[in-house]
């Protein structure tokens, strides 16, 4: 009888003591090293991790294998380093902001995250993630010192948005094979490269400031595909079929692109602004387009496939590009306007705008613009793209 009572009184302690150790395993603050070492007996915390604003130094997160919630660490303006090489997933988001001192940042085995939120890490120029994050389901790095995402290996993403590090000169993209969201690049530094060998189907794309852009395996885009304002001179995607709006904007130096397999534009094909591209060619196969809107220095433009303009056609050139005979060709094909002008001194796209502030019509820099592009590829005129992409800029 007493061996049963010491029995269940060490049961009872033994359960407690569980209990007790148990709750430290769950939401969790940290406001110094010390709290940190108290987690070493967790090897997954079943909430979320938050580093207090208060943390100054290095912190180091040993024995947490898994973090069910986030891990967050929003305004902690002096703390100079986190390491955590035991963590290997986080089931939700991990959010770095405003950690203005971090100068290194380690998760030696870390590979699945729910999404990722770098911002405003001024200080941080690599990551120490050696093992590679293969998932995650969102993708967010602004404002850094970051001169490379080595170490980010993407297989699956739902959307990625990368802008104004201006020191960011890499990026590895290599193994993603579809985008269910936005991607986004802009505002990095100007020699970024983005290359996606691997990419077959994506929901809205957008391409600012970038040197090179290759698409050799997409096949489609439901959405916007739009580039704005890069240096390379060519763009080639030869394998796309189909994309919802097509956008070329205030590239200066494109000179040629090449879409040889392209035959369904559900939205806008839009080219205006890129000064050296004398002739709109590379789209033989296009048969169905939403609406045309094309302005600048053009000598030529072929399409000579196309068959159906559900909306307007514009096109409007310094140069000679054959109105004649384009009325001749295309004109009986287009429900809506059929606008032809050349030799002008002033092209304009159909906004009414000149051919300089064509940009301003589909920015592509958020998701609200980008479904805005995406409403506006089933408007039936190019009149009506003017006024939704007009009441999305005001």
């Amino acid at each position: 009888m007493a061996f049963k009572q010491l029995f269940i009184s060490a049961l009872a302690a033994s359960s407690l003591a569980l209990a007790k150790d148990d709750s430290k395993c769950k939401d969790v603050t940290i406001k110094s090293q010390g709290d940190v070492s108290d987690l070493s007996s967790c090897s997954t915390i079943k909430g979320d991790l938050t580093i207090d604003k208060s943390v100054a130094g290095e912190l180091n997160l040993e024995g947490v294998k898994k973090i069910e919630g986030s891990l967050k660490a929003e305004g902690a303006t002096n703390i100079t380093s986190f390491t955590a090489n035991d963590l290997k997933e986080i089931g939700d988001s991990f959010t770095l902001t405003s950690l203005t001192q971090m100068t290194n940042l380690e998760l030696g085995n870390l590979e699945k995250v729910g999404s990722i939120d770098f911002e405003a890490l001024p200080a941080l120029q690599m990551l120490g993630f050696h093992k590679g994050v293969k998932s995650a389901g969102k993708l967010l790095i602004t404002n850094t010192g970051l001169t490379s995402l080595e170490g980010i290996s993407l297989e699956t993403v739902g959307s990625i948005d990368v802008n104004n590090n201006n020191k960011l000169a890499e990026i590895n993209v290599n193994e993603i094979k579809n985008i269910t969201g936005l991607a986004s690049f802009s505002a990095n530094n100007k020699r970024l490269e983005i290359i996606f060998p691997n990419l077959k189907s994506a929901q809205n794309m957008t391409f600012r400031n970038l040197s090179k852009v290759e698409l050799p395996s997409l096949k489609k885009t439901d959405g916007l595909l739009g580039f704005y304002s890069n240096s390379f001179t060519s763009l080639s995607a030869p394998n796309l079929t189909s994309t919802g709006d097509l956008v070329f904007t205030s590239n200066p130096n494109l000179m040629n692109m090449s879409l040889p397999k392209l035959t369904k534009v559900d939205g806008v094909y839009q080219v205006a602004n890129n000064t050296h591209l004398r002739s709109v060619t590379g789209v033989s196969a296009l048969e169905s387009v939403n609406a045309i809107d094309f302005a600048g220095n053009f000598s030529k433009v072929d399409l000579p496939k196309l068959k159906e303009v559900s909306g307007d056609f514009n096109l409007q050139a310094t140069n000679d590009v054959g109105c004649d005979k384009l009325s001749k060709d295309i004109k009986e094909n287009v429900e809506g306007q059929f606008t032809c002008k050349e030799k002008i001194a002033d092209p304009k796209t159909s906004k009414g705008s000149d051919s300089g502030s064509a940009s301003k019509t589909s920015s592509g820099s958020s998701p609200t613009e980008t479904n805005g592009a995406v409403a506006v590829a089933n408007a039936a005129s190019l009149g009506l793209v003017a006024a939704i992409v007009g009441a999305m800029v005001l």
